[in-house]
């Protein structure tokens, strides 16, 4: 969804000062802000290098701000693991891909195991008792934590690209390791799994995810 607030102009000082309200109720995800400065008029003279064409962008800045938590947007589906490859005895598996480029909401996505039914019900019904928020907060964390792995693993293939595509695999999982303390960690060996596992568990838990000490 695309909106635009009304043009202004700038001062004879050089100021220009742009204010709009954005309606909540039509925000979620990510919010990209982009303010354009453009030439309204042809200029008297006319030089080599200058732009003359009313409507030329002379200046343009991107600001993308993150209204909600990638691990609660997930697209979500509730199949009988019996019937797949995966374990039947598993409760949850995240589908995910490596291919840096393409659009991550369209690649990554959570499937319940429906044998599984108190996980399936908390996720349905959303939280309404200890239990069930117990069961979506371990969810939350394992999600945000096989991401974070993830992202550890790909890092030199993320730092390949200053920016990658909005809402691409790679832009989420660059953001998702620049988020935590861990984006300087090497995966572990096999010596090091339990305490980089430790690591992970710790970071989820000071990015606000999963279940949180009381």
């Amino acid at each position: 969804m695309t909106d635009a607030s009304p043009p202004v102009r700038f001062d004879s000082g050089g100021w220009a000062v742009v204010d709009t309200i954005l309606v909540g109720e039509r925000l979620s995800g990510v919010l990209t802000l982009r303010t354009t400065v453009s030439l309204v008029h042809p200029p008297a003279g006319r030089a080599i290098g200058v732009a003359t064409v009313p409507g030329s962008v002379l200046a343009d800045q991107v600001q993308r701000v993150v209204l909600e938590n990638v691990s609660s947007m997930f697209p979500v589906s509730e199949i009988d693991f019996s019937r797949t490859r995966l374990s039947p005895t598993a409760s949850w598996h995240l589908e995910t891909s490596t291919d840096l480029v393409a659009p991550f909401y369209g690649t990554f996505r959570v499937l319940i195991n429906s044998r599984d039914r108190e996980l399936s019900a908390a996720v349905a019904r959303g939280a309404r008792d200890k239990r069930q928020q117990a069961l979506l907060d371990e969810l939350q964390a394992g999600v945000a934590g096989l991401l974070l792995e993830l992202a550890l693993y790909l890092r030199e293939d993320l730092g390949d690209r200053d920016e990658w595509p909005p809402d691409s695999v790679g832009d989420i999982l660059s953001r998702t390791l620049a988020s935590s303390p861990l984006s300087t960690s090497t995966p572990p060996s096999a010596a090091d799994l339990a305490e980089f596992r430790t690591q992970v568990s710790g970071a989820i838990r000071n990015l606000g995810r999963g279940r949180v000490f009381r």
